[in-house]
């Protein structure tokens, strides 16, 4: 009984016994509020003021008392509701920010993933794919090779891609005035450690086998790497990169000309059957055996057709007066022929 006399407005309402001793009136079982009521409390007055806020609620006819009880009654109930109101309130507010700050982080996921995002284009073994990028720029894949560049191509500073393989870029030419370049008016192609700038030109890279090729045919741009300084090509002119040493050469002095590959061929000056055998396995993959290792130096002027696997097995087969057996899935074997 003691515990009744801290109790708050709330607290009456909130207690089952409190609510049937009004409601009823005063029963054997409800003893002790009768007992407590008459013992003059301390908190008497909001004991009446919870009394007759339930007579209020549960009568049809109004309900007797001062006029001072029933202010204060109806000064709890307004309290009452704008408390719930505020707290309806600050709940919405909060549920609105919630999903604004969800909206907004999933809209700034979503951008980020936009900008930083790249579009990978690749060749299988004997493909090739012509790709056309935003800028209108033309590049020439070769068979397994793989280009990529940003999905949000305009929202960065430079155009900019990256290189796998083999590749003949045509790039569109956006700068009227080459003694004012801006930097979204560059082209960069990645190839390994190499970086290739132009503004607008033509030419080939060929990244494989831990070196890099770049042969220029029209145009003018720069090569380096981000420890070396950069060198400056003019057409007709070829730069090998390997072992971080760059070499200058003619494209005409090359042992395979740069853009026989797009008409499926090689033309070949005293290149080394070897590498006839390496530019094969790059384009077609698999292997290719010979029964004489050392046939490997031998060296190759000519055209050689690369139209498909077999008319390159067959042709290097005669080169080497040998015979084409196939070992495994992918694996040939190039036996030579034993003249009588």
């Amino acid at each position: 009984m003691q515990k009744f006399n801290d109790y708050s407005f709330d607290d009456f309402l909130e207690d089952l016994s409190f609510i049937r001793f009004v409601k009823q009136g005063p029963q054997s079982h409800d003893d002790v509020w009768q007992q407590w009521v008459v013992s003059n409390p301390p908190n008497i007055s909001i004991y009446s003021q919870a009394r007759v806020y339930v007579l209020t609620a549960i009568s049809i006819n109004p309900i007797s008392d001062t006029e001072g009880n029933k202010a204060d009654v109806w000064a709890k109930i307004n309290q009452r509701i704008t408390r719930e109101t505020k707290v309806i309130t600050i709940r919405s507010r909060i549920k609105i920010w919630s999903y604004s700050a969800a909206a907004a982080l999933l809209l700034f996921a979503c951008g980020y993933w936009y900008v930083t995002s790249q579009i990978t284009i690749q060749t299988g073994f004997g493909e090739q794919r012509t790709v056309t990028l935003p800028d209108n720029s033309i590049v020439k894949l070769n068979a397994n090779s793989s280009l990529r560049y940003f999905r949000a191509w305009k929202w960065h500073g430079m155009r900019e891609v990256w290189l796998n393989g083999e590749a003949y870029f045509k790039v569109q030419h956006l700068n009227k005035h080459p003694e004012q370049v801006k930097p979204a008016e560059r082209f960069m192609a990645h190839a390994g450690d190499i970086q290739v700038q132009v503004l607008g030109t033509e030419f080939n890279i060929k990244n494989r086998r831990n070196h890099i090729i770049v042969s220029l045919m029209k145009g003018k741009i720069g090569i380096g790497t981000k420890q070396s300084a950069q060198l400056i090509l003019q057409p007709g002119e070829s730069v090998k990169y390997q072992d971080q040493k760059m070499i200058r050469t003619s494209i005409t002095r090359m042992s395979n000309q740069p853009l026989a590959w797009t008409k499926n061929q090689m033309v070949v000056n005293g290149i080394t059957v070897s590498g006839i055998i390496e530019n094969y396995e790059d384009t077609y993959g698999g292997r290719i055996i010979l029964e004489i290792p050392a046939l490997g130096n031998k060296r190759i002027d000519g055209t050689i057709s690369m139209i498909s696997k077999d008319a390159t097995l067959y042709m290097l087969a005669n080169l080497l007066n040998g015979t084409v057996e196939q070992r495994g899935d992918n694996t040939y074997y190039i036996k030579q022929n034993h003249v009588k």
